[in-house]
Parts: C-alpha cells; sequence; structure tokens
C-alpha cells in the first residue's frame, strides 16, 4: 500500500474535530497519516486533538490565523505520502472512501480523482447528493470550467501535482474549484459517481458568505480570461453566478444578466433580467426571505 497523506484545517473546531479526524482513521485504507493543520484556534481544537491516541496523527499550529488555503499548503508542504486527501474538520468521510478511490484511480491510471458528497444543510433540514447531473469518468478543463463540482473533501490526489500548483490564499471562496481548474490543465480529473462524504453545511459560514463570492469570482475570472474567452458557455455562466452573487449582496445584477443573455438567450434568465432591471427582483427577494 502507498501512503495518503490526509490534510485537515482546522479553526476552532472542538466539538467537530474529533468526528471529523476518526471518520479518517477508521478508513479500511490504513497506510495513512493525518495532518491537521490548526488555524491558530482559540478553543480547545489543540487539546481536542492531542487527546487523539494515534501514531498516524500529526499535529501543526500557525502563529497567526492564515486561512484555510494557506494551512492546506503547509499541510501539502509537511506531508510524506504518494496521494494527498482533503478533509474538512467538521465532515466526515465514509469508511471506505480512500480504498474505492486509490484502487480505482489505480484501475483508470488517474492523477486525481473526487467522489460525490451527501451535503446536509444544518438548521434548513434539507439533504441532497452532490454534484448534481455531472457526468462519470474523466473531466477536462473546459467541462470543469463550466460550474464548480469538485469539493476538496472529496479529492484525492497524487502528490506530485502539488509541486508547482496550490492553494490560492486571495480567495476568500470557491478554493476547491480554483484548484480543481489549475490542476485541470495539466491532468484529466476523474469523477467517482458514489457519495463518499457526509457534508455538514453551516449556514452562517464564511464561505456563504455573497460578498466573499463577488470577490472570488472576480479573482477567478482573471485567472481563467483565456479559457472563458472562447468558452462561451461557460462564460455566460460566470456571468449569472456574479450575477446571483451580487443579487444576493443587493446589488443590482441587470448588467451580467445582459451579457449572459447576449451570449445565449434563456427564457428564465431574461424574465430575472427584467425584474432587476426595473428593480423588482430585489424587493421581491428581500420580502420573500430569500436573500
Amino acid at each position: 500500500m502507498e501512503l495518503v497523506s490526509v490534510i485537515i484545517p482546522t479553526y476552532n473546531r472542538q466539538k467537530l474535530i474529533k468526528r471529523s479526524i476518526e471518520s479518517v482513521l477508521n478508513q479500511t485504507y490504513k497506510e495513512l497519516e493525518v495532518i491537521v493543520i490548526d488555524d491558530c484556534s482559540f478553543d480547545n481544537t489543540e487539546k481536542v486533538v492531542k487527546n487523539i491516541l494515534d501514531k498516524r496523527l500529526k499535529y501543526i499550529k500557525l502563529d497567526r490565523n492564515s486561512g484555510a488555503c494557506v494551512a492546506r499548503n503547509v499541510g501539502i508542504n509537511a506531508s510524506r505520502g504518494s496521494y494527498i486527501a482533503f478533509q474538512d474538520s467538521d465532515d466526515v468521510w465514509h469508511e471506505n472512501k480512500l480504498e474505492i478511490q486509490i484502487e480505482l484511480m489505480k484501475k483508470k491510471k488517474a492523477v486525481i480523482s473526487f467522489s460525490n458528497m451527501n451535503e446536509y444543510r444544518i438548521g434548513k433540514n434539507c439533504t441532497r447528493v452532490i454534484p448534481v447531473n455531472c457526468k462519470e469518468g474523466f473531466l477536462d478543463y473546459d467541462f470543469l470550467l463550466q460550474k464548480s463540482v469538485v469539493s476538496t473533501q472529496c479529492m484525492v490526489a497524487k502528490k506530485e501535482c502539488f509541486s508547482k500548483i496550490q492553494f490560492d490564499s486571495r480567495l476568500p471562496r470557491l478554493q476547491d474549484w480554483d484548484i480543481v481548474l489549475q490542476l485541470s490543465k495539466k491532468y484529466p480529473v476523474l469523477h467517482i459517481n458514489i457519495p463518499l462524504v457526509n457534508m455538514y453545511l453551516q449556514m452562517d459560514s464564511i464561505s456563504n458568505s455573497p460578498e466573499k463570492g463577488v470577490q472570488a469570482i472576480k479573482i477567478l475570472w482573471e485567472k481563467n480570461k483565456e479559457g472563458l474567452s472562447i468558452n462561451h458557455s461557460a462564460r455566460k455562466n460566470w456571468y449569472v453566478y456574479l450575477g446571483n452573487y451580487k443579487l444576493a449582496c443587493f446589488e443590482n445584477p441587470a448588467n451580467e444578466y445582459r451579457k449572459a443573455l447576449k451570449i445565449k438567450f434563456d427564457k428564465s434568465l431574461f424574465l430575472k433580467f427584467l425584474m432587476a432591471k426595473f428593480c423588482i427582483i430585489i424587493p421581491i427577494y428581500k420580502r420573500k426571505g430569500i436573500i
């Protein structure tokens, strides 16, 4: 068996981190190391982690709060494995996750893979399997540019992938989409159409902030402007994403929707554009409590 390094960034997760770590340590694939990168927590996260007695577990605490991207990069640089996987400190892996992914990667000669996951929305009593309507098998950059379908806790990749490509610390959101887009420019990405992770979405998380979404999309756009200039379908989607984030910030998205409609007409989007243009859509969303 080849060693798999599992990197878990964490910040003030004293109540959830143990469950997350144990779901990794209890994998049927035993040849692994778990590297917890504590992003300068001020709760009892350190004590909880250090009370887990397993020689495969390593704990690193950062001197200052630097964000999940920096934490993951520290973990990558400290890893010893032939493969690298990522876990979030509030999520749970199925016990055979690594076994299934590593076996299929070897069989298909894949360098990167990702699985589906079950998403549980805390406080919303809502569950779904994601990504939705994503084809199985190898996916290329043009496909992955269309929409975000990969979450870091579902990824496994050979360590060599990260020799020159790592997480962009400027991004407050969409780091998983960014890293996959960067990697897919060099390697095809294998989609395993099986849910192998339970993801618990905290509705008040910074990763759900629409303001951060606007900021992230603009950074990603600059990084992928060449691909977006020739992939018209993806460019349309990105205009819609940016418009939707602006709408959630109580900003008028009419300009973004208009640009998307110029690429390809869409009835439902045209209706949203008209409502935004005449300043109807934001009051309606406020009244319904949608944003």
